[in-house]
Order: structure tokens, then C-alpha cells, then sequence
């Protein structure tokens, strides 16, 4: 038995594209029984909304996300020497969660060798968002 084709959305209709969304964020979790369930709710509000599938189909692939920092984890902070001669002192402050206390590691680190050159390391998460 063949399956029916994927139902495609209609340009430019918000209810097309949050079934959408939805059907490709079941495709990159692997639920296919959440992937079918949304192709149901898409051909419904087809048929519903729009008089059935749109005689003119179109292939989306795109949909354009946003990159947003994760508010669940932290960002890291980090700092390490790169003064001396012939080699890095390589002395590090380690990963902190402010900046201000890598700041401070650099001003006592300075204070204590006079080295005045450091690579800081800034590290975060980041999450893409479906539009809504």
C-alpha cells in the first residue's frame, strides 16, 4: 500500500505553517507517529481552510529559524595568559560564570608577574527557534 503524498502548505497562511513546523520538528526527533499526525491536522485544515490540497504544489525546504542564547545553561567566561619570552605563561582563570571574576583573575594575575596579554574565551549555548 503507497502512502499519500506529503500535503504541502499554502503560501502565506500561518495555520499551514505551524503544522509544518511542527511536522519537521517531529521529522528531526524521529517521532514519525507525530510526523503522520501532523500531516493528518495539515490535509484537514486543507481541505478545511483552503478547499482542499492546493492544485499547485510546492516544495518548501527552507524555514527560517532564529538563533537565540539557551536561558537553561550558563554562559562560560575564560581567560589565559599569553605574556612571557620565548613561551605562553599559560596560566588560566579557569571557567567562571561572570566575566567580572575573569576581569579580576587578569588584575591579581598582573599584579603578580606583570604579564599584560591575555586570550579571553567566551562560551555559550545556543538554540534554534521555529518561527511562530
Amino acid at each position: 500500500m503507497s502512502r499519500p503524498p506529503v500535503p504541502l502548505p499554502v503560501p502565506d497562511c500561518a495555520a499551514c505553517g505551524d503544522l509544518a513546523v511542527r511536522r519537521y520538528d517531529a521529522r528531526a526527533r524521529c517521532d514519525a507517529t507525530e510526523e503522520t499526525d501532523a500531516n493528518v491536522l495539515l490535509r484537514r485544515h486543507l481541505r478545511a481552510a483552503h478547499g482542499g490540497t492546493p492544485a499547485r504544489r510546492r516544495i518548501f525546504r527552507y524555514v527560517p529559524f532564529t538563533i537565540v542564547q539557551d536561558a537553561t545553561a550558563e554562559p562560560e567566561y575564560e581567560a589565559r595568559c599569553v605574556s612571557g619570552g620565548e613561551a605562553d605563561c599559560g596560566a588560566g582563570s579557569g571557567p567562571r560564570g561572570d566575566p567580572a571574576d575573569v576581569e579580576e583573575w587578569q588584575r591579581r594575575h598582573t599584579q603578580e608577574t606583570r604579564h599584560t596579554r591575555y586570550r579571553r574565551n567566551f562560551a555559550d549555548y545556543a538554540v534554534m527557534e521555529p518561527p511562530h
